[in-house]
């Protein structure tokens, strides 16, 4: 709707059939600001281009996508690093944890064996 400040708005519309009331019906509706970047969605190539020669950098289209990867293999300033994490947690080594876990067991069997289930 042209006209309308941002905000929310509430209307109400009623028909009416040889002055006789038929229905009505109300609701709600909101306006926002406009984002400009969102009034043309189109990827536009030439001004990726033009940033990236201005900035000295590359644009890649899903065209060119495999140079990508080349060009930054070849890249002075790229290297490869791997990062490895390894954390050990010894369970069963833990005399206290085997001890609790035979007894939780024992007591379920028994449990199981008073109710009939074994």
């Amino acid at each position: 709707v042209d006209g309308l400040a941002e905000g929310d708005y509430s209307y109400t519309g009623t028909v009416l059939v040889a002055n006789a009331r038929y229905g009505t019906d109300n609701g709600r509706f909101s306006i926002g600001d406009v984002a400009l970047e969102f009034q043309d969605v189109r990827m536009n190539a030439e001004l990726l281009r033009s940033i990236a020669e201005r900035t000295g950098g590359k644009f890649y289209t899903s065209a060119n996508a495999s140079e990508f990867v080349k060009d930054l293999k070849a890249n002075k300033r790229f290297e490869q690093k791997v990062v490895q994490h390894n954390s050990e947690f010894s369970l069963w080594n833990a005399a206290w944890l085997l001890a609790l876990s035979l007894t939780c067991f024992a007591i379920e069997w028994l449990l199981r064996k008073r109710a009939g289930m074994i």
